[in-house]
């Protein structure tokens, strides 16, 4: 298989190990049964390898599928552009590393802004 075909398989199992841990799909169930589990997704330069409209495809089912529902994502990305589309104003941060260390944290907003100019 190809990096890009890897990539899309990985999605595909991170959605079924998500479905294996929480069969139940009733929303009523769920919230009253306290052991929904949301575990957190790392995505390690996840769409790095495939052409930007599987990319928008790939981050769309992450939006739908994770971050709605109220799991931490953590995206690591060289192309911020990408990641930006789904990011929230109000809950979601950047953080900015170099050489193994954080250069700077800062809100959506003012990353927004920085890739605009």
């Amino acid at each position: 298989m190809s990096t890009g075909q890897l990539q899309l398989f990985a999605l595909a199992r991170a959605l079924v190990r998500l479905r294996a841990l929480n069969p139940s799909s009733n929303l009523s169930d769920t919230a009253l049964n306290r052991s929904h589990i949301k575990p957190v997704l790392l995505l390690d330069e996840a769409t790095s390898s495939v052409d930007p409209e599987t990319e928008a495809a790939m981050r769309n089912i992450i939006h739908q599928e994770f971050t709605e529902k109220g799991h931490t994502v953590i995206a690591i990305t060289h192309r911020l552009s990408g990641v930006a589309d789904n990011m929230r104003l109000d809950r979601d941060m950047v953080a900015f590393l170099s050489q193994g260390r954080v250069e700077k944290v800062a809100k959506v907003g003012d990353v927004m802004d920085m890739i605009k100019s």
